[in-house]
């Protein structure tokens, strides 16, 4: 098992990407996927969730929580302060406990937003 964890310790935590669609215009998914490198490791899918979103800047506190999707199996992460739902989780590691995972994800989307923030200030593609 060790020689699995130091593989992936090699590895940023947090890896993010866009996946290729045939349903869409421009042949990417709408969708972000995240791969969690460190425990509990995991791929999602990101989505931004509007609906939830309050409308706080980067430095506010997260308000997020873990659930269950409406079919009560596929676990389901909301961010309410940024707006970012995380679902479809596939996992690498044992499924973790809830607030684990809810801890995870929080990490992510200040990682997430650190990056659009750089993102921004070099010009580059700014999801804002």
């Amino acid at each position: 098992m060790s020689s699995k964890n130091s593989a992936f310790n090699k590895l940023p935590p947090f890896i993010w990407g866009e996946a290729t669609s045939d349903n869409s215009e421009d042949g990417f998914d709408q969708d972000e996927y995240l791969t969690h490198t460190r425990y509990p490791r995991f791929i999602c899918r990101v989505r931004e969730d509007r609906h939830t979103a309050t409308g706080h800047d980067m430095e506010a506190h997260l308000v997020s929580a873990v659930g269950l999707m409406p079919d009560g199996f596929k676990e389901l992460y909301v961010c309410q302060t940024h707006g970012v739902a995380m679902s479809d989780f596939v996992w690498l590691d044992p499924k973790p406990e809830p607030e684990t995972l809810r801890k995870a994800c929080d990490y992510a989307i200040i990682n997430r937003l650190l990056r659009d923030d750089a993102m921004g200030l070099l010009g580059g593609d700014d999801k804002d």
